[in-house]
């Protein structure tokens, strides 16, 4: 065999090397390269000396890496696991543990999903102890706060527990969330406490301290999010949120996402809220005879639907006493200074929002929408700002909503349906009350209400220029008795006694209620008078 033929065959082969090469081995390293989805859906259920981790396998994925870790630690331990679960055994009770997993393939992998969980034997109470024998476990630290998860009701022997058990908790001290293991790692993110198949149902008296720089941003936790996630028959008072950062998609709040039955006083929230529906500085949603007295929120609140100063959404005989809210609020529809939208039997007393409120649909200073909802006593300072149905106090009223001795003074600006008192009125009734906001849009506008249909409207006024300005852009089927606009001047130095036939005024409203001031002064609501 000659040497070129030697040569074309060393050739050749060099060749066919290089288009195995091509074919085969250079896509495997491309596809080492490629990343793949991650898990989802993960969970982590405690038991005694255990997590069970779940989780939703990306497609075409059936290898997962599983990791743990004591939160605070560097080590990790480590798992190849060919299936969605997995139980994490030798666990120390009472031990915050951070679980992570991701897709792992031959090829590639995904990024990690994370979790953190406290294993704990269900059948054992929490720590902690009712060293005052008042019927109300302790809390001192994080990690006991943390350990009411395992004990929503609780129930249990505690040491120092009357005879006939304990009935709740109590803070003791001031905690900061900075100082927590939760956040040691930079990305820390609370759990709420109670969720919705098992929701916190005792009582948590704060005995007026401070849970400080309270963080929840995480990817996982997007329903019932807040301090407490879901409460059902539940007590919260005295206690108070500060620097709070809170994230999540629906039923959102730095107290309570979702609020069941529960009694919340003195007690109150300052930080940033957001999530899409909603949304409240204080409360999600509250609901099933929920009562809010004493209470606050000063907060910046950012959601799309039902959203809040104080509480987004407010249904089924929920009542508000002597609550505020401060900030700003903004959303797209039902949104309120106050609260996002209220219904079916929701009352408000003795409340007020001075919260600035920029939104689209429904959007009014105290209140968004209200449908069935009675407000007495009550006032907004707030500008609000929107498109449609746009008003100082309530942005849309329906559905024998009434208003009582209660007033608007922020600005209210739109493009159609814009008031000074209530945007867009229907089946409404409106006693004893005053705007003075200036109310302007392009389309229908009124100095008190944008239009009113089916309602009545009683000794209620706006101020205005009482030769150009309208006190209703458009009435259908309305009756309104003694009620008109009236120049700033008639509105301060006016008071009941002052009336005359020619120019009535405040006719049979209460001075037990109102506090008429100087010629110089609006009419304000005297405090604590509900």
């Amino acid at each position: 065999m000659g040497s070129l033929t030697i040569k074309y065959i060393f050739k050749s082969v060099a060749v066919l090397l290089i288009v195995l090469i091509t074919l085969i081995i250079a896509p495997a390293f491309s596809l080492a390269k490629r990343p793949l989805a991650p898990p989802t859906n993960l969970a982590a259920i405690p038991g005694d000396g255990y997590l069970s981790v779940s989780w939703t396998a990306a497609p075409g994925v059936n290898r997962h890496r599983v990791r743990w870790q004591v939160v605070g630690e560097t080590e990790w331990n480590k798992k190849m696991v060919y299936d969605n679960n997995f139980r994490i055994k030798n666990l120390t009770n009472g031990v915050r543990y951070k679980v992570q997993v991701k897709s792992k393939m031959r090829f590639g992998s995904s990024k990690y999903v994370k979790i953190k969980a406290t294993p704990a034997d269900p059948n054992s109470p929490i720590g902690g102890t009712d060293s005052d024998n008042d019927g109300l476990i302790e809390i001192v630290t994080w990690q006991q706060l943390d350990d009411i998860r395992n004990n929503l009701t609780a129930t249990g022997t505690i040491v120092g527990c009357p005879d006939d058990g304990c009935h709740g908790f109590e803070l003791v001290n001031d905690l900061n969330f900075n100082d927590s293991e939760w956040s040691d790692d930079g990305d820390g993110s609370w759990t709420p406490i109670g969720s919705w198949n098992d929701p916190f149902a005792t009582t948590f008296n704060g005995n007026g301290n401070t849970i400080s720089n309270l963080t929840i941003d995480d990817d996982l936790i997007e329903y019932e999010v807040g301090l407490f996630g879901k409460t059902d028959n539940a007590t919260i008072t005295n206690l108070t949120l500060e620097d709070a950062d809170i994230t999540g998609l629906e039923n959102v709040g730095t107290l309570i996402g979702l609020a069941w039955n529960t009694t919340v006083t003195n007690s109150s929230a300052i930080g940033d809220v957001s999530g899409e529906v909603s949304v409240g500085g204080l409360i999600g949603v509250a609901s099933r005879g929920t009562t809010v007295t004493n209470s606050s929120a000063h907060s910046y609140v950012f959601g799309e639907m039902l959203t809040g100063g104080l509480i987004g959404d407010a249904s089924d005989d929920t009542a508000i006493t002597n609550s505020y809210a401060t900030g700003t609020v903004s959303g797209d529809e039902y949104v309120g200074g106050l609260i996002g939208g209220t219904s079916d039997g929701v009352t408000i007393t003795g409340s007020y929002a001075t919260s600035g409120v920029l939104a689209n649909y429904f959007v009014g200073g105290l209140i968004g929408s209200a449908l069935d909802t009675a407000i007495a006593k009550s006032y907004a300072t707030g500008f609000v700002s929107g498109d449609e149905d746009v008003g100082g106090l309530i942005g849309y009223a329906d559905d024998e909503t009434t208003v009582i001795n209660s007033y608007a003074t922020g600005n209210a600006s739109g493009d159609d349906n814009i008031g000074g008192l209530i945007g867009w009125g229907r089946d409404t009734t409106i006693t004893n009350s005053y705007a003075t906001g200036i109310a302007s849009s392009s389309g229908t506008t009124g100095r008190l209400a944008g239009s009113l249909e089916d309602s009545t409207a009683s000794s209620t006024y706006a101020e205005g220029d009482i030769a150009s300005d309208d006190l209703v852009g458009s009435l259908d089927d309305t009756t309104l008795t003694n009620s008109a606009i009236k120049t700033a001047t008639e509105l301060q130095e006016g008071t009941p006694t002052a009336t005359t036939v020619a120019n009535p005024i405040f006719v049979d409203w209460d001075e037990d209620i109102w506090d008429f001031g100087t010629d110089a002064e609006y009419p304000k609501l005297i405090v604590g008078n509900t």
